[in-house]
């Protein structure tokens, strides 16, 4: 695997991403808990939208890492297009 000098390295690497998806878990666990219709009451137009954005971003970047783990091109998949989209 090219990205990887040994299989220690990889090991390390593999061992990191899995944490980072933990935490972001960890992190989005609250929210994702929630009903939609019990947050966006609660919320003005702007913090609504911003919601609306942050979640498009958080589930085409979770779909872009499981792409990535697979070892498949995610650069050039269809998925990349939305995370230009939703950035833009």
């Amino acid at each position: 695997f090219p990205l990887f000098s040994t299989m220690e390295g990889g090991i390390k690497r593999l061992a990191g991403f899995r944490k980072s998806v933990e935490s972001l878990e960890h992190q989005l666990h609250d929210l994702l808990e929630l009903e939609r219709s019990e947050v966006t009451p609660k919320l003005g137009n702007l913090e609504q939208a911003e919601l609306t954005v942050l979640m498009a971003y958080t589930t085409a970047s979770l779909c872009f890492m499981g792409l990535k783990a697979e070892g498949l091109n995610a650069a050039k998949h269809p998925v990349m297009s939305e995370l230009n989209r939703v950035q833009s």
